[in-house]
């Protein structure tokens, strides 16, 4: 996989991270007038949520600006799909899966804090590192030049969710005997090592994340190097519930179950379809 994105240095300023937590007080879908842009297949998915054919979708929702297209706004600024919360919310375009980490807003702490003037949920809730910034600046950047990344059916509203889930997941995790010694040893997949499944929102997840082409698919996980993890914040379910040297097993199947169903129903909800395959497999098929 190639976004044709160079994956930029990370910015001293925000090297620790930035705390975000989206309020859902739909601040940022109201007032001012602005843009929203969107994809040709974002407003084809929008429409096909709604039910919609897509040219009268177009024709009532979507507006033309230059050579890009947003959605259209209400007379007092707020956004069309606006009433009381977001109407689209799992198959939000991604300007708005992804906010505020747009690279508009990360030239400096100063434009930083500006924000923070703005948006309630800045500098507040959980942390999210560099690298998952620099992760949604590489979609800003894909989405402003209508670039698709891997998988392109996949969607940033999906995979923002997808981290989410992951927090949830290692919480549950934590509760569990047993802690990987990230030996490696499972990424080498063969003889005596099950097959590492997954699903495309996962492995489109890592490829974000990584910034860069698996390089080659082998036996083994590219992303394993020099016996690591370079993926480890971002690998998939069943990297995070496979335990090897314990006897707690069934513990962690159960944990992975639940989280993989919640999962289906995000992809569900976002009308992706639910795939669940080899991860080399799935690797295989990115350009």
């Amino acid at each position: 996989m190639s976004t044709g994105l160079p994956a930029r240095a990370t910015s001293p300023w925000y090297r620790e991270g930035l705390r975000f937590q989206c309020l859902r007080c739909g601040d940022c879908c109201r007032g001012a007038p602005g843009y929203v842009w969107v994809t040709e297949a974002e407003v084809a998915r929008v429409a096909n949520f709604l039910g919609m054919d897509r040219a009268t979708f177009r024709q009532q929702f979507v507006r033309l600006v230059g050579d890009r297209l947003s959605f259209k706004e209400r007379e007092d600024g707020d956004c069309v799909f606006y009433r009381g919360g977001c109407l689209i919310y799992p198959v939000r375009p991604t300007q708005c899966a992804i906010f505020p980490f747009w690279e508009t807003n990360l030239h400096s702490a100063a434009h930083w804090d500006e924000l923070a003037g703005e948006c309630r949920g800045v500098n507040q809730g959980e942390a999210h590192g560099a690298s998952d910034v620099e992760m949604f600046v590489r979609m800003d950047r894909a989405s402003a030049r209508r670039r698709g990344g891997p998988f392109p059916t996949v969607t940033a509203a999906a995979l923002v969710e997808l981290r989410r889930l992951y927090g949830v997941l290692d919480r549950e995790l934590e509760k569990v005997p047993g802690e990987c010694e990230r030996c490696g040893e499972c990424c080498r997949f063969g003889e005596g090592v099950p097959t590492l499944y997954a699903s495309p929102v996962e492995a489109a997840l890592v490829l974000w994340w990584v910034g860069a082409e698996p390089g080659t698919v082998g036996r083994a996980c590219p992303f394993l190097q020099d016996g690591r993890c370079r993926a480890y914040p971002v690998r998939p379910i069943g990297c995070r519930t496979h335990f090897c040297r314990d006897g707690h097993r069934l513990e962690h199947e159960a944990v992975h179950e639940r989280v993989l169903g919640e999962l289906k129903a995000v992809c569900r909800r976002a009308l992706l379809e639910w795939r669940y395959e080899p991860f080399l497999a799935l690797l295989a098929e990115t350009p």
